[in-house]
């Protein structure tokens, strides 16, 4: 669905990047985990179109997205729910979810997205005229998720969804996000510093390290690997 091979990105001379190259299937959770500054949200960033790789190329089933902007990449078929949520706070929760169906033309989808998202999070359904900014952070970034999901994405990024939430939300978030990729098809790239978490909620995972990938594979086996025990899970 998604494949990222060979990017490189820089910032002011410092290399975030440095040839990273990943997969993500259909159906499927990919998690990229590690320590901060690893270049986790570079990556991501570098595939919604908010950051312009100095190597490498992005495709989603085989068509490019280097160089189209960020509104062109969410047409395609590519959302991004970004680290921090970057929710308008002095909006409504209905106008945020509405802001995430800007490029759906129909009605009928529209209405069909919403419906599926107010499902998928009912605590939204009971709030659609309270302000994005009196939410809790848990709601917050469920409301975040599902503008997200108002796009009708085939390809799901998310940045770091778990920073600041409780146990029991984080809990929530992942049975959504399992959700999303088994019953509704997509394909979902999850960034996590959390990586007991990421592993546990994923098919397969990448480790990056000071922006290259040092480790992939099937996330139960990572979940068991010595030295990501020793350096990731507080083993």
């Amino acid at each position: 669905m998604l494949q990222v091979r060979d990017v490189a990105l820089s910032y002011g001379g410092v290399r975030a990047l440095d040839g990273v190259s990943l997969d993500v299937p259909a159906r499927q959770i990919t998690t990229v985990v590690g320590s901060n500054g690893a270049g986790k949200s570079s990556l991501m960033k570098a595939i919604a179109g908010l950051e312009r790789p100095s190597a490498g190329t992005i495709t989603l089933e085989g068509e490019s997205l280097l160089g189209l902007t960020p509104s062109e990449i969410v047409a395609r078929g590519l959302a991004l729910v970004p680290e921090g949520r970057e929710l308008f706070a002095r909006m409504s929760v209905l106008e945020n979810l509405m802001v995430g169906a800007t490029l759906v033309r129909s009605a009928a989808a529209r209405r069909s997205s919403m419906e599926r998202v107010l499902a998928l999070f009912p605590v939204l359904a009971q709030k659609l005229g309270a302000m994005a900014g009196s939410m809790s952070g848990g709601e917050q970034q469920m409301l975040a998720f599902g503008r997200a999901l108002m796009a009708e994405p085939r390809v799901l990024l998310l940045d770091e969804p778990s920073i600041g939430l409780a146990p029991i939300i984080e809990e929530q978030l992942m049975a959504s996000i399992r959700e999303v990729s088994q019953h509704l098809g997509m394909a979902v790239l999850l960034v996590e510093q959390n990586a007991m978490l990421a592993l546990e909620s994923s098919h397969q995972a990448y480790v990056l390290e000071l922006g290259r990938v040092v480790r992939q594979g099937p996330s139960p086996d990572l979940v068991n690997d010595p030295a990501i025990i020793a350096s990731y899970l507080g083993g």
